[in-house]
């Protein structure tokens, strides 16, 4: 007798549910202040500093969103299955347009028999991805909404150096808000790093794992 499915997925009901709670976030201003507010209790005696250091507070703001987005990432992406899809998908791709250039029907035919193969292989990524995005993106909204009011708000001075103006306020803006700007400046680099570095040791551990099978 063939194993049943479980009529109820968990897993795919919290994935729906952090989709839907995210997009609310996205569109109502109020509840993700109201989650904004939540995430402050936790951050704000942290790496608030009394709103004294607000150059400081973004840069470990971005150094938390950093870590999770980039390990949430990690979880949900397989940088090995992803890269063998691609090179299938090269592949594939490349096989068709020569069959079609050629008008071998017989070689398209084959191919298409295919397809029902890569739409799944490409459901999988998209699912990785998706999950990836509803988690990132919900912390996102809602610690930017928290930065936005500890900046207004809670923070002492409101005002920064830079190379080539000695009073520049964080709440003007050119093309976004400066605040907005002085994060990414922070954050950007270290991002990278970071994933580098995690990517980089997926890799190694990966190439380790094949030498150990290849030996045994």
């Amino acid at each position: 007798m063939a194993e049943q499915k479980p009529l109820f997925n968990f897993s795919q009901f919290f994935l729906i549910f952090m989709v839907m709670l995210t997009i609310m976030i996205f569109i109502d201003p109020e509840m993700r202040n109201g989650f904004g507010m939540l995430v402050g209790l936790i951050l704000y005696p942290v790496i608030g500093f009394g709103g004294k250091y607000p150059v400081l507070s973004l840069f470990f703001v971005g150094i938390l969103l950093t870590l999770f987005t980039t390990l949430i990432r990690e979880k949900y992406t397989d940088w090995i299955k992803m890269a063998k899809y691609q090179k299938y998908m090269e592949a594939y791709n490349k096989a068709f347009r020569e069959a079609f250039k050629s008008n071998n029907t017989s070689k398209m035919k084959k191919l298409q028999e295919f397809q029902p193969k890569i739409m799944e292989m490409n459901y999988e990524n998209m699912k990785g991805q998706l999950k990836m995005m509803a988690f990132t993106m919900f912390f996102i909204l809602v610690t930017f909404a928290w930065v936005s009011f500890f900046v207004y708000e809670e923070a002492v001075d409101k005002y920064i150096s830079v190379p080539w103006a000695y009073n520049v306020s964080l709440l003007d803006s050119t093309v976004l808000p400066h605040w907005i700007l002085l994060y990414s400046l922070l954050a950007i680099p270290f991002s990278t790093v970071f994933g580098r570095i995690i990517k980089h040791y997926r890799f190694k551990k990966f190439i380790e794992r094949v030498e150990h099978d290849s030996h045994s």
